[in-house]
Parts: structure tokens; sequence; C-alpha cells
């Protein structure tokens, strides 16, 4: 028996892959008395291994902090609930009612009153420690207006570091603003004294000509105190811009299509005088939807009218998709050319659906803000253009083609001489005869996002073709032209590219590195211009200033007057004190620096809700090394809606801020800022 079991466990120790019950079976028997021999002692079963020392977890540290612990109704505050730890969920329970999860989060505080947050940090064996912050809502500010003839206080109230006699608060206190306004005929010179600053602060003079002519001086920043010695040099970490210089070769050829556009209104303009109301019905050949019958993979001859109405250069698109906004149908076309070389398909197209189709889209919501794209009586009127009825109405068409003009660099394009009917005359002989805009597909497959704000910013252009052009035999000029189409970019940005704003991220910035120096009102075509990022960043400052009012009203409320006067009456409308006072207001919260939460009242590119639009923040603090050093000292023209500026560091020792000699030009605005 013995010797079976050795033989036994011998076979067994060669055969590894015996199953477990057997190995059981023969330890059994292995175990068992035989005859009057008795078994071998069993071996002794091993000591259990020690149970391993529990590992403490420590409780949430909890430290809830605030971006301010007073703010104006309507602002937006940043709460912090602590430093980062391994391990601690974290969660926020408001005194609304509301809750939120994140360490870091943000809230808009609407309604004055206090309110309290309360941090809730759980670590990972369930452990809970609160804390609690307050913030003080205050009802919102009203802003301060400037004084004529003596450098004042900016601004007051909260995030304002001047005190109620005028004097600096301290770095502590917020962003310090003084303002000096030269109403006189000629310069002005001035000294700067500001005491209770310290070494290294960035101070910033800001000169802004807001009216509609050039100065007949220059401005001039004087010298530092001699007992202060030398400004210490601001370093810079300039960068050239790769998406600036796209975007110049776009808006070079955007300008160019917009000095067709102002061909297109005076044809307009001259053709209404000889239109009437009393047309025969037979004269007015109702042109019924040229396109809508046609079915989704048709195709159809656009013709490419962007170098010369005279030379169209035609191509074939197909039909690749169509969608509802509103009461209209949006068709989606594809260059054939593009299709074929599998640049741009049906599904990139996608993009654009969804940004701009649907009740709530990109369409709907630009019609409901500034008007239909077509109709009414005044389209029925003219029996050269394009007819629509309640119940038959055109179709807009957005071409996907690179077959916009020669070098193709333009991003999209409106003209409104595709509105009207080949026979109105010879040079409307290649009019494709259809609402439509034209969109490069090769940067739509590169930046989709660039271009669903694109499609807006050429849906503007066509709202107010038909709305001032047709409707009211008028026009803006190009600068309010393009300034208006960026402003809707702005207040739709959320809707149709979320996240991604196109004026706040590219269109401020490009302005801030030009150095200034633009004049606005002069709008050039050529690809080194700055024009667009001037006008852009005019729109935002509006916008978060008056929500979409002012951009509805310039569409609206302007008939019979030029563009400055437009848009400084609306602004006046509005509660402003006019386009030179806000024109102020915007160079120095772009080139004085101003944070993106808490900028005193009147000041910054805060981000905010207004009417039903969430418009994004701008902070020119994080962006003040982008900026050109000194532009001022290099200044030839000081043209009429422009800015300059002379940007430095309080010197080392100095508890003054002293300059003498500042020379302000008739009209302009000197504006001190002190950070």
């Amino acid at each position: 028996m013995i010797l079976f079991l050795n033989r036994m466990t011998l076979s067994f120790a060669r055969s590894p892959r015996l199953p477990a019950l057997t190995l059981w079976l023969l330890l059994g028997l292995a175990g068992c008395g035989g005859g009057g021999g008795g078994g071998a002692a069993p071996a002794p079963a091993p000591a259990p291994a020690p149970a391993p020392a529990p590992v403490a977890v420590p409780d949430p540290v909890v430290k809830p902090s605030v971006s301010s612990a007073r703010v104006y109704a309507g602002e937006y505050v940043q709460f912090t609930a602590g430093d980062t730890q391994a391990g601690v969920s974290w969660r926020w329970e408001f005194s609304d009612g509301s809750q939120a999860d994140g360490r870091v989060v943000e809230r808009r505080l609407a309604q004055a009153g206090s309110y309290t947050a309360t941090a809730v940090g759980q670590n990972s064996v369930g452990v809970l420690v609160r804390a609690s912050s307050t913030v003080q809502v205050d009802p919102p500010a009203a802003v301060l207006v400037r004084a004529n003839g003596a450098l004042v206080p900016g601004c007051s109230g909260l995030h304002c570091a001047v005190d109620a006699d005028g004097h600096y608060a301290g770095p502590n206190a917020g962003v310090g603003i003084w303002r000096y306004r030269n109403s006189g005929t000629s310069a002005r010179t001035l000294d700067l004294d500001i005491a209770n600053v310290q070494a290294g602060q960035a101070v910033t003079l800001v000169f802004s000509n807001g009216e509609n002519t050039d100065a007949s001086e220059l401005p001039a920043a004087g010298s530092l105190a001699a007992a202060l010695g030398a400004a210490e040099p601001r370093v810079r970490a300039l960068q050239a811009s790769e998406t600036d210089a796209r975007e110049a070769r776009h808006d070079a050829a955007h300008a160019h299509a917009l000095d067709a556009s102002r061909r297109q209104w005076l044809d307009d303009l001259h053709d209404a005088d000889r239109a009437t109301t009393s047309q025969p019905a037979a004269e007015v050949q109702t042109r019924s939807r040229a396109l809508a019958a046609t079915a989704i993979g048709s195709t159809r001859v656009w013709n490419d009218l962007f170098d010369d109405p005279a030379k169209p250069v035609p191509f074939t698109a197909t039909a690749q998709s169509s969608c509802a906004a509103g009461k209209r149908r949006l068709v989606f076309w594809i260059d054939q050319k593009l299709s074929d070389a599998r640049t741009v398909q049906a599904a990139q197209l996608e993009p654009l659906r969804n940004s701009f189709c649907g009740d709530q889209g990109g369409f709907a919501r630009t019609i409901n803000l500034l008007g239909d794209v077509w109709g009414s009586s005044e389209v029925a009127a003219r029996p050269w253009l394009i007819q629509e009825t309640a119940s038959d109405l055109q179709d807009v068409h957005i071409v996907v083609t690179d077959q916009m003009g020669a070098d193709g660099g333009v991003a999209g394009y409106f003209f409104g001489l595709n509105n009207s009917l080949r026979t109105r005359s010879a040079r409307y002989a290649n009019s494709n005869e259809a609402l439509a805009f034209f969109i490069n597909g090769t940067g739509l497959a590169r930046d989709p996002t660039f271009y669903a704000s694109t499609l807006v910013h050429e849906l503007t252009h066509m709202v107010n073709y038909h709305q001032r052009s047709i409707r009211r035999s008028t026009s803006h000029d190009s600068w309010l032209e393009e300034t208006s189409a960026m402003a809707t970019e702005d207040l739709l940005a959320e809707t149709i590219t979320p996240g991604a704003n196109k004026i706040i991220r590219s269109r401020m910035p490009s302005y801030l590195r030009s150095g200034a120096g633009t004049a606005l009102l002069d709008w050039a075509s050529s690809a080194d211009n700055v024009n667009y990022g001037v006008g852009g960043s005019l729109a935002a400052f509006l916008n978060r200033r008056y929500g979409s009012a002012w951009a509805q009203q310039i569409v609206t409320g302007c008939d019979g007057v030029t563009s400055y006067v437009c848009l400084d009456t609306v602004l006046r409308r509005l509660g402003a004190e006019g386009l030179p006072d806000e024109w102020e207001r915007m160079g120095t919260s772009l080139f004085g620096g101003m944070p993106q939460r808490h900028a005193p009242a009147g000041y910054g590119l805060p981000q905010i809700q207004t009417d039903s639009f969430w418009l994004m923040g701008g902070d020119t603090v994080a962006l003040a090394d982008t900026r050109k050093a000194a532009p001022l000292q290099n200044l030839t023209r000081f043209g009429r809606t422009s800015h300059t500026y002379l940007d430095e560091q309080v010197p080392a020792g100095a508890t003054r801020y002293q300059r003498r000699g500042v020379r302000v030009p008739a009209g302009a605005v000197l504006t001190v800022v002190l950070r």
C-alpha cells in the first residue's frame, strides 16, 4: 500500500495537469491508516500572514475661496473649494438651492443680496467635510461718465481702485482708471502724479480719438519725472501668428467682395427711383423657388462672380442635403471637384447643418434678431428681383466650393447681384438668380468651427442687403457693415460653436497684437490690414455693454444718416454718452488691460448673459504681453476712430508715478490705467 501510494505520488508529480479532485483523493488515501501501521504525521498548517496595517485616509481639507467677495448683480463668480487632493470628490451647495459638482465652479449671481456657497469634500472612505463662503451681491452699478478739462477718476464702486477723493487706493483694490478729455480746439498738456504705487506695477496711457475727423496734432507721453529715472521695460512675448496671416488673407479678399457690394447698392438705389408699387401683375413674374424642387443628389451649374461679374467662373455642384430653418429651406451644395477629390463630402457638412439648421439654429436666430433675408412689398415692387410669395418662399443656398477668386483666399462671400434676374441688365447676365452665399471648401475641411461662424457672418450681410438696401434704400459704410456682421458672430457664438468664439479668440487678440493705430472708419482692403480686428473688438465690447439692442437698431433705426451718426445715435438712444465715449472705453479695456471677471463698471469684456444670449468673456490682462511696446513713439497720424498707447512699469524704488508734459490732442481722450 505504501509502495502503491509512493508510485501514485510519483505519477502525480509527473502529471501537472491532474485534476484537483484526483489530488484530493490521493491525499486522502495517503492520510488513512492501513493494517497495523499508521500513516505519516500531517504537516503543520502554515501560519497565516499578518493582516496589513490599515492605511490612514486623511480627511478632506476644505478651504473655499471666491474670485471676489463683493460683486455686482449679473457678474460671474468663480468658487474654488481648496487645493487638489487625491481621492477627494467635490460638490457645491448654494443658498439658492442649486448644486454643482467640481472643485472649481462658476456661477452668475443675478440677484442682489447675500449669497452663500458651501463646498463639500468627500474622501475615499466617505468622510464629508463642509465649509462655506459668502458673497455680497450689490445692485448693478451706474457707469461713471467722463468730465471735461481735468484728469478725473474714470471709475467708481466695486473693482475700482480709485477712492472717493480721486486717489489711488492701492493694488489690492482693483484697477485704477483716470481720464482727461480735451474738449478744446487745440492740444493740451498735463502732468500726471499718482501716489501709493509699487515698483513693477503696470501703467498704461491710452489715447483715444473717437471723433469722425483726424486729430490735428499727435499725442505725446512727455517724460517721467527726473527723480524717477527711466521706466522699466516690459517684457514682450510677441509671436508671429499663423492665424493672423491666414485671416488677413481672408479679410482682404472679403473686403474686395464688399467693394463689389457697394456697387450693387448703387444699382439698387438708382433702380428704386423707377420702381412703383402698381406694376401690372403680368409684369411681376414670380420666380417661384427656382431650386426648391431640385431633388437631393441633382446637380446644377453655379457661377462664381467674385473676381468679375462679367467673367463668371462656372462650376457644377451637387445638392447634398437640405433642412428647415424657421419658415425657409436651406440647401447645401458641394462643388463636384471637391467631391471627386474627396476634400469635402456630405459628412463634412454636418457641422454646418448642426449649427445652422432648426428653429434654434444660427439661421433662425439671426433672422429673429435682425429680420428676414427676402420678401416684403419692396421686393414685389421691383420685377427685376427674384420673387417670392408668403406661401412659396425662396430657398437659401450654401454653396461649398474653392472657385472663389483667382487666389482662392476668401473664406466666404455673399453678393447681392445674385438676388436679381438675369434680364435686369447686361451686368446681371450671369446672376445665379438665388439667395446664395459661397463657402471655401478646403478651409471648411480644415476648420469647420471657423466656417460655421463665417456662415453667420455672411448671413448678416444677406439680411442687411434686404433690410437696408432693398427695403430702406440705404446701406452702411464698409466699417459698420462688417462690424455688424461680427457682432452677430459674437452674439450667436455659443449657439453655433459652443466654447469657441471667433471674435474673442481671434479678432480681439489680433487687434491687441497690432499695436493699435488703425482707423476703423478708414476701411482697408489690403492683406496687412487689421480693420476686422478693430471692428470685431468694438462689436464684442458693445455686445457686452448693450446686449443685442444696438445690433438690431443699426439695421432698422438709421435711415437717412451716415454710418458714424447712425452708431452714435443708436448708442445715445440706449443711454450711452456717445460713440467717442464708448470708443475710449473699448480701447482702454483692450490696451489698458482688464480682467475677465470683476473689471470696473463700464470697462472690460466680461462673460455675461444678455437677452437670450450667453457671451464669452475676454481677459486682456492675460494678453497684455502680446501688445507691441510703446507704439506711440512711432505714430505719424492720429486718425479718426483710432487708439494709441504707452505701456510701462513703475520704476524700482518709486512710490509715485509722475509724468510731465503729456500732450492730448483736441477732441481726444487720455486714460491712465494702473494695475
